[in-house]
């Protein structure tokens, strides 16, 4: 099925790779393209909703509601420039999409490029500015004009939102250059780094160190970065065996006391069972 707005031109019971279906999506918001997903991840756009709306309520998404993957206007689909913001968090966490998001246009081919298409993407900051680095477009009569963005620079990202817009371009771009203006990068840590360990019972090692599974970063109000601070959330001990990238707890970034940033803490190394005899006696 095709539903309106911009489709891709898929063909009826043509077969797309999934990595082609996301770029036609996410660059030239390709709505056959979402319903074409949705069936193939789920079996239907209503079972597909139910996942999408089981992922916004363990994001705590208390105003977000879908009944489609690919947002055309329903009495029932609604969201707000916060819900949307933090789905954009989560979603740039992944590298791929990241990426994804990021590109102004992608060459698909297929074979020894006897098919070619270009995509461009319905973003038109991605043309003018090289520090914006996403994300999505949308565009309904009801909401108007929208637009999800994201720059990056001096080693932090802002996200911005606006809904309904008579200028999508210039509100999102004033907006980010307002908040590189007024936030500044912290960074309590990089993907790999130690940040804590956790004894280990009838374990070969006595103790694991607990990494960070990606960088734990903000962006806080210039002038405050010295009131950061981290808190390792690790349980006192693991029962062996431990397999290295075992999830062990959280790091938590926090201003003041107010969390600004989360990342998972996984175990650095693996750690094997100790021999029976040494789980059996005292020394």
């Amino acid at each position: 099925p095709r539903p309106g707005g911009l489709p891709l031109g898929l063909r009826s019971r043509g077969a797309y790779p999934p990595r082609e279906l996301l770029w036609g999506l996410m660059l030239e918001s390709g709505n056959d393209a979402a319903v074409a997903i949705a069936e193939h991840i789920s079996g239907s756009e209503a079972a597909f909703a139910r996942l999408m709306n089981d992922t916004a309520r363990r994001l705590g998404l208390q105003d977000t509601h879908f009944t489609n993957p690919h947002g055309l206007h329903d009495p029932g689909h609604h969201t707000t420039a916060y819900d949307l913001a933090v789905m954009t968090r989560y979603a740039l966490a992944n590298d791929y999409f990241a990426r994804l998001v990021c590109q102004p246009e992608k060459v698909l081919c297929r074979g020894d490029a006897d098919w070619v298409r270009v995509l461009a993407s319905t973003n038109r900051l991605l043309w003018y500015h090289e520090w914006i680095d996403g994300v999505k477009t949308g565009t309904t009569d009801p909401a108007g004009l929208c637009l999800v963005s994201s720059g990056s620079r001096g080693g932090g990202r802002l996200i911005a939102v606006v809904l309904d817009s008579e200028d999508r371009w210039e509100d999102s771009r004033r907006l980010l250059e307002w908040g590189f203006t007024a936030f500044q990068a912290v960074r309590s840590g990089t993907a790999g780094d130690a940040a804590g360990r956790v004894r280990v019972t009838g374990g070969r090692q006595r103790w694991v160190s607990a990494v960070l599974e990606r960088d734990l970063a903000a962006m806080v109000p210039k002038g405050l970065a010295r009131r950061v601070r981290m808190r390792v959330e690790l349980p006192p001990r693991v029962g062996a065996p431990v397999t290295a990238g075992q999830v062990l707890g959280q790091a938590v970034l926090l201003l003041d006391h107010q969390e600004v940033a989360r990342a998972g803490l996984r175990a650095g190394e693996a750690v094997g069972r100790a021999p029976w005899w040494r789980r059996v006696l005292p020394w």
